[in-house]
């Protein structure tokens, strides 16, 4: 009697054991011995359709063909030449094109509005600066033309009526009528507004110092194994 006290559970699950095995030898017997459904029905054999309604009837027409007509080739026309044309000098053709030496701008600062004399200067070696052509900041052009000599310089004058950047360029011309190119001494810019006041300096926000767990301290993981022990030990004593 003692030894069903101490050992009921195992007693209990032996039981279920054996009575789930017979239930499942009893079920898996019964479906050995079903029959099939309705094993005497005919099966029906299927057959081809009516090959007749499958026929393709068709004729073939013969098409007489027409001959082409070949045509005759005329005879090939001869081009006559006739005189080469002498093309015309080119006036200037030994010409050395100036050079654009420098830009200028006076005054190069103020407040608007106010006017700026632009100063052009160039040289030629074989000849005379007698233009200067300006390039403006509005996009529009403005030809000077007087015969300076070499080196020589041209000037005009623009207004400013408002804040901004304003650029300048130009290019000299010779008494042959051919211009220089543009270099970045010939290239002038101005700027007019107030200057911006630099503000404070942001202050950088100090970097929080992760949190470093210190080595042999409690943790989730010891104290669940702990736990654990202790209720196996009792669930023990108490059976």
């Amino acid at each position: 009697m003692s030894f069903i006290k101490k050992y009921w559970y195992l007693l209990l699950v032996t039981f279920l054991t054996v009575g789930i095995g017979v239930v499942a030898y009893f079920t898996s017997t019964k479906l050995e011995n079903q029959q099939s459904v309705a094993p005497t029905v005919p099966q029906v054999t299927p057959k081809a359709l009516n090959t007749v309604n499958c026929q393709l009837v068709f004729s073939i027409t013969p098409t007489t063909p027409t001959p082409s007509v070949t045509a005759t080739p005329g005879p090939t026309p001869t081009n006559t030449p006739g005189p080469s044309a002498t093309p015309s000098p080119t006036p200037g053709s030994n010409n050395t094109p100036p050079e654009c030496t420098g830009l200028t701008l006076s005054p190069s600062s103020g407040t608007p509005s106010f006017t700026t004399t632009v100063t052009c200067s160039g040289k030629d070696v074989d000849g005379d600066i007698t233009a200067v052509e300006f390039t403006l900041p509005d996009g529009t052009t403005k030809l000077v033309e007087k015969n300076v000599g070499s080196p020589g310089s041209l000037s005009t004058q623009y207004t400013i009526s408002q804040n901004g950047t304003y650029s300048f360029s130009c290019r000299v011309r010779d008494n042959n009528f051919a211009f220089s190119s543009v270099p970045d001494v010939c290239k002038q810019s101005i700027s007019l507004g107030p200057t911006p006041t630099p503000g404070p300096s942001p202050t950088p926000s100090p970097i929080p110092t992760p949190k470093i767990p210190v080595s042999g301290g409690p943790t989730v993981l010891g104290v669940s194994t702990v736990a654990g022990g202790l209720l196996l030990l009792l669930l023990g004593l108490a059976l």
